[in-house]
């Protein structure tokens, strides 16, 4: 089992570790990145796809990354998402340049999460990123234990400002970086050291409060498919450490399978980089790297793959549809579809907003606590339209109906005549992060305003499925 593992968990990331890990790729590649015949890497890719880990793309012999790795990269990440979001939130509102989470990862360390910029001259980075670099202040702090205070680096005309991010055990698992143009460095290198050292003192005190997740495993076998019990017991075991910290013991007894397999599992996981196993016996937690999956996941379904969704959903409710995500402290418009008749509404198709101007803008932040909102948002907003909140204060109200309602409701919010029905889609961490908007005349809405809230939570469910939601 351990050589073929090994292999597998080979193939998994070389899908997972792209920018877009659900685009297409062929066991060709696979194999020539991977150093395997064309056939072996055919046989490990359909065994992974057995298990769920990897799924059938379109083309023969094409794989992309499965809706099990997806959901598993989202439990590993769901007890520090919202800090992960306020961290990166706040740091793009202070400097205004892109900024990323990196971690360590097989082959060198990668952005798991970012905020691009909303200048137009800024420093393009995605997730799946590689930073090879060995001068990069990210990499600086990662790799070098003492490192404790804001590290800079230039190259090509762009500088980074690193810090690292510690566990409760003192381990570095992750930096936080600002990403600048070179001529816009001295400018924001004050602010950034700044704000940086306080976002990693919050982001640790969240590592420390995160909560295990283990209630729903307790009790299960695991569900064996036939000629793939290594990968099927490899699959269940990584996916009850991404449920929470635990110990080999505990693990295998959830699992009704023998320590020792547990352990064999665990090793080559380890060796892959997936997990990092305590020493004595001591707990195993999943690596931070993985957290950058399900992130990707996300960013290629909300751009690529909700067009047919949305524009159903504008057909049905006879209304204009959007699906706006929050870029730092902005909402933007990643998909809309128009319905026939007499009336419509501009396109909003990658324009930002302000977020408390936004129909869906209270949806998108309502993750964060009033305190963190109040941190990262102007205390007076630009009255771009009427009805927009006046202040902060008047904001926060509609965040806490939303919070309560989940779903936003405006009548008039941008002009008269005009109402706005929006649910929240949710990622596989559980994190907000998109609305489903159905926009329309307020005469149409209000006699239909049951038909219309139904249509925009199953736009929701529909997109929150996509990107491999939690249930319920």
């Amino acid at each position: 089992m351990p050589d073929r593992l090994a292999t597998a968990l080979a193939v998994v990331r070389a899908v997972a570790d792209r920018p877009d890990p659900l685009l297409p790729v062929a066991v060709g590649a696979l194999a020539q990145e991977l150093g395997l015949t064309t056939s072996s890497a055919s046989r490990v890719s359909a065994a992974l796809a057995g298990v769920g880990l990897l799924d059938h793309a379109e083309g023969y012999g094409a794989y992309r990354l499965g809706r099990r790795a997806a959901t598993m990269s989202g439990r590993a990440g769901a007890a520090v998402a919202s800090a992960v979001d306020f961290a990166l939130t706040r740091l793009s509102a202070a400097t205004g340049e892109t900024v990323c989470l990196v971690a360590p990862a097989p082959g060198g360390p990668r952005v798991i999460a970012v905020v691009p910029s909303g200048w137009t001259l800024h420093v393009r980075v995605r997730v799946g990123d590689l930073c090879a670099g060995p001068g990069d202040a990210a990499v600086r702090v990662l790799q070098d234990e003492s490192c404790r205070d804001v590290e800079r680096s230039a190259a090509d005309e762009r500088d980074q400002i690193a810090v690292g991010v510690r566990d409760q055990g003192g381990e570095v698992v992750a930096a936080l970086v600002v990403h600048v143009p070179a001529i816009r460095t001295e400018r924001v290198l004050p602010v950034a050291g700044r704000v940086l050292l306080a976002a990693r003192s919050n982001l640790e005190a969240a590592i420390v409060r995160a909560p295990a997740q283990h209630a729903p495993s307790d009790g299960r076998a695991v569900r064996v498919a036939a000629g793939r019990a290594s990968l099927s017991l490899a699959a269940a075991v990584l996916e009850d450490v991404c449920e929470g910290g635990s110990e080999v013991p505990e693990i295998a007894r959830r699992l009704g399978v023998r320590p020792e397999r547990v352990e064999r599992v665990l090793g080559d996981a380890e060796n892959a980089g997936l997990v990092r196993l305590a020493g004595g016996g001591g707990t195993v937690t999943p690596r931070w790297y993985l957290h950058g999956w399900h992130r990707a996941v996300t960013a290629a379904v909300l751009t690529q793959q909700v067009a047919p969704l949305v524009t159903a959903a504008a057909q049905e409710s006879r209304t204009t549809a959007y699906v706006t995500v929050r870029r730092g402290i902005r909402s933007v418009t990643v998909a809309e579809a128009f319905a026939e008749g007499p009336l419509s509404t501009q396109s909003w198709l990658g324009r930002p907003a302000q977020m408390v101007g936004a129909d869906g803008g209270a949806l998108l932040i309502m993750d964060l606590d009033d305190d963190q909102i109040v941190a990262v948002l102007p205390a007076r907003t630009s009255l771009t339209a009427q009805r927009t909140p006046r202040d902060l204060d008047s904001f926060l109200q509609q965040v806490r109906r939303a919070r309560l309602d989940d779903r936003l409701v405006l009548d008039g919010y941008a002009e008269d005549g005009l109402t706005s029905v929006a649910a929240p889609v949710r990622d596989a961490s559980g994190a907000v992060v998109a609305a489903a908007c159905l926009v329309g005349p307020t005469h149409l809405i209000g006699r239909e305003l049951t038909s219309t809230r139904a249509v925009a939570d199953r736009l929701a469910r529909g997109v929150s499925d996509l990107l491999a939601a939690p249930t319920g």
